[in-house]
């Protein structure tokens, strides 16, 4: 299989990302143009990668190989396009206790779907060996791997696109990685093997009352946006949210 191509933009979400000096990069990666994100710490404390796309090994163990601290590898969901990198990466830079895996422990249930997924669109699939399964059922608990490590973050279960899904909430950027729930305009497919529309409505609620208006919206694809602007303009999570009320 040849190599996959990929862009890189690198942005800045706020002038302290996690704390001041840290850096966002996205990573466009992948047959489905996957972004894939690094938060990296020049202080060399820690290194949070999101959603390693197709790709992702070859883009990102140059830069992550010299890093000095920990790599925290998180997993929004098992879609091949958002986890097929997750063991290789992991591999590449030593595994513990430099690099460890976060999962949900319901998405153990998408592999076999994504390993033919990833096939059917020429890519590269790999069981993600995961160190820490994540066990929170529709609710919201700490990432304790970042927690470990001085970074506030939380673990928000959002099933309906897949069963395990998450959104992961750094509380001090008030920025949120939400896989395929949302996106800036729509939200998340539910007719895919594993998804659920009245789980997804329910997720979209969670998310509506957890995050802040302000809360900096980086979706697994596609361009950044804002929660208050999804409450104002997103027809598709405006209705989730009126669902019940009609």
């Amino acid at each position: 299989m040849g190599t996959q191509r990929f862009t890189v933009e690198v942005v800045r979400l706020t002038s302290a990302m996690l704390g001041e000096g840290f850096v966002l990069q996205r990573f466009v990666l992948g047959p489905i143009n996957t972004n894939t994100y690094v938060v990296t710490d020049p202080e060399g404390g820690v290194a949070v990668v999101i959603d390693p796309a197709p790709g992702a090994s070859e883009a990102l163990t140059p830069i992550l190989k010299g890093f000095e601290g920990k790599v925290i590898i998180l997993i929004t969901h098992a879609h091949f396009d958002h986890a097929s990198d997750a063991a290789r990466l992991r591999a590449s830079l030593g595994g513990p206790p430099k690099a460890v895996c976060v999962l949900h422990e319901l998405d153990k249930s998408m592999y076999r779907i994504s390993e033919g997924a990833a096939r059917w669109f020429g890519a590269e699939w790999e069981d993600p060996v995961v160190d820490v399964y994540l066990t929170v059922r529709e609710g919201v608990e700490p990432v304790k791997p970042l927690r470990e490590e001085g970074v506030a973050a939380l673990a928000i279960h959002v099933p309906g696109h897949t069963p395990g899904s998450v959104t992961y909430y750094f509380l001090d950027a008030r920025a949120a990685f939400t896989g395929d729930t949302l996106f800036k305009g729509t939200i998340g497919r539910t007719d895919f093997p594993g998804g659920d529309p009245e789980a997804m409505r329910e997720s979209l609620r969670r998310l509506a009352r957890e995050l802040p208006p302000e809360t900096r919206i980086l979706p697994g694809h596609g361009s950044p946006t804002t929660m208050g602007r999804e409450l104002r303009e997103n027809y598709a999570l405006k209705q989730a949210l009126e669902g019940d009320e009609s």
